[in-house]
């Protein structure tokens, strides 16, 4: 890790430090990462929320399932594994989607 051994004064007001420290905690970091993510004009996105890790974790046990289901149908030519096939696609597009959409 470098070796910071420099310092800066900066004077701000209560509401612009509670501003700062709002946005370094939305992004997951402290507020010496956050400035030095501003000077290095690193993209700065917010941490998802935790509601979104569990939706994804489902749409993931979900997407699982239905690969294993359609393995056993294209096995037994049981259903029609071509409108299922689509069915897989779509829900693996929209997790797709759904990560794209947080982390970029």
């Amino acid at each position: 890790m470098r070796k910071r051994n420099r310092s800066l004064h900066l004077r701000l007001t209560e509401k612009e430090l509670q501003d700062l420290k709002q946005k370094a905690e939305r992004a997951g970091v402290n507020v010496q990462t956050y400035f030095i993510w501003l000077l290095y004009n690193h993209p700065i996105r917010e941490v998802p929320p935790i509601e979104y890790q569990e939706v994804l974790r489902e749409l993931r046990k979900i997407n699982n399932s239905m690969n294993r289901i359609a393995a056993k149908v294209e096995e037994t030519n049981a259903i029609d594994s071509t409108a299922y096939r689509k069915n897989v696609d779509k829900l693996q597009k929209t997790v797709g989607t759904l990560m794209e959409a947080v982390y970029s």
